[in-house]
């Protein structure tokens, strides 16, 4: 066997390529040092390959990213106790109107003593939420410093026969009706030439139909009250439902 050796050793040589010979035990060691090597390399290509590929893509599909919680404003915290309660009242308690759903259309009519009827045509109304004798009484119009009259409705009718005689009192009664409107407690509107007018959109809610005509001697006053219901509502305004005439 030396001598098998050292002639296949002396052939190695005599080609040039000074390769030695190895038994089977180094060949093994050598032959896994180069694979787990390579092995290495591969897993090193693959990390960097990913990395490369979520830098290029952005984060994964799925991947948790971290959460920032915010805390509850003052407002979270009331609407939802708000919330709250309303779970606990019955649907029927809580049910409303979203829109204004009323009409009402009324005319103003009077029969003189000789039976002939008047229209109270292109006269100014406020449909509102306030009696006119409230309402007047209190803005501080008192009728103690009118002593001539009787009433708040005879007030407002001598003020438009005779103005003059009224210094700023049909001035003052208008800004009053006027006022109201604009706080959103009613609406006005003037008749046609036969005495009517239709208001829509209304609430359901109790209104007083307010006006003050130049018919007879003086003038007639209303402050009607009117329960409007859902749909068309109708009222006539005549001597007998009149404040004061004459």
């Amino acid at each position: 066997h030396d001598t098998l050796w050292a002639a296949l050793a002396g052939k190695r040589r005599s080609h040039g390529r000074g390769v030695w010979p190895v038994d089977a035990a180094s060949r093994g060691v050598r032959l896994g040092a180069v694979r787990a090597s390579s092995g290495r390399r591969r897993r090193l290509n693959l990390g960097l390959r990913r990395r490369q590929h979520q830098y290029r893509s952005g984060p994964a599909l799925g991947k948790e990213e971290d959460e920032i919680t915010i805390p509850p404003s003052a407002t979270d915290i009331e609407d939802n106790d708000t919330l709250s309660i309303l779970k606990d009242i019955p649907p029927q308690e809580i049910g409303f109107s979203l829109k204004s759903n009323c009409t009402l259309s009324f005319d103003a009519v009077v029969t003189t003593l000789n039976g002939k009827s008047k229209e109270a045509f292109y006269t100014e109304f406020f449909i509102i939420k306030q009696d006119l004798n409230n309402l007047l009484l209190e803005n501080g119009i008192l009728l103690s410093n009118f002593p001539q009259v009787s009433s708040y409705g005879e007030l407002w009718a001598r003020s438009r026969k005779n103005p003059f005689l009224y210094p700023n009192v049909l001035k003052n009664i208008r800004d009053l009706l006027m006022d109201q409107v604009a706080k959103g407690n009613g609406v006005r509107i003037r008749t046609d030439i036969n005495g009517s007018a239709t208001i829509q959109n209304l609430d359901k809610s109790l209104y007083y139909v307010v006006g003050s005509a130049s018919l007879g001697k003086v003038g007639v006053t209303w402050s009607v009250p009117v329960e409007l219901v859902s749909g068309t509502n109708k009222l006539s305004l005549t001597l007998g439902n009149s404040i004061w005439s004459y």
